[in-house]
């Protein structure tokens, strides 16, 4: 219980879900409809926004600097005679597998109706007995709880992503140098941002999140040029 809080901001976790603790039918979408809804996001963001502004960044940079581009293209000669694109080539791989499997939990959190910031949902195991029909044990979303709540998992969030993110600012670095602190400065800016709004309020977090996606598939996007020009040209 919460005692310390006023008896409204202690109903407002109840607000909008069923007596389970689970969101109503109407808010949720079969796991089908999830699946395809957020494929069509990373075809957007991974397939189309991430290469398209990571093709930019790179045609604006080696053009605009003669010296950049010979050293960039020196970086590509050494890749290619060394075999070494095929480690940017495994990064784009490892990055699409974990990616479908990121799919698969966001689709079947819309249809097991979950709300953020919960990542599990536990049940009392009884069979029989007054505890049979319980609510689910959720996360608590108000007051001082619910802000640590939701601060711990806008971390949570950016660990999981961050030792695929690492790597490839690391490949990316290899080879066009100084674009990778840019990169990391809008990550940078972007994690920063997400915590907070996250931590104030779980409605807020996208104005941080999209930074982070930014920065995230610009990265990926110059990953896969390297690979694409050190083992396919």
């Amino acid at each position: 219980a919460t005692p310390s809080l006023p008896e409204e901001e202690k109903k407002k976790q109840f607000l909008g879900r069923e007596a389970s603790g689970l969101l109503p039918e109407d808010k949720g979408k079969s796991e089908a409809q999830a699946y395809s809804f957020f494929v069509k996001v990373t075809i957007v963001f991974q397939v189309l926004v991430g290469p398209g502004l990571a093709t930019a960044l790179y045609l604006i940079a080696t053009t605009a600097s003669p010296s950049f581009k010979a050293q960039v293209d020196a970086k590509f000669a050494i890749l290619r005679a060394h075999g070494l694109g095929s480690a940017y080539a495994a990064w784009v791989l490892v990055n699409a597998g974990r990616t479908m499997a990121q799919i698969g939990a966001n689709a079947a959190r819309d249809a097991a109706r979950v709300e953020r910031p919960d990542q599990h949902v536990y049940q009392l195991m009884a069979e029989t007995g007054p505890l049979a029909d319980a609510p689910y044990v959720m996360l608590t979303n108000v007051g001082p709880v619910g802000r640590f709540n939701r601060a711990q998992r806008a971390c949570y969030n950016l660990d999981e992503s961050m030792p695929l993110f690492l790597v490839g600012l690391m490949l990316v670095a290899a080879v066009f140098g100084p674009l990778a602190p840019c990169v990391a400065a809008v990550y940078a800016y972007g994690a920063a941002t997400y915590a907070r709004l996250y931590k104030n309020d779980l409605n807020q977090r996208l104005g941080g999140f999209l930074f982070l996606i930014l920065a995230y598939q610009v990265s990926a996007g110059l990953v896969l040029l390297v690979a694409v020009k050190t083992t396919l040209f």
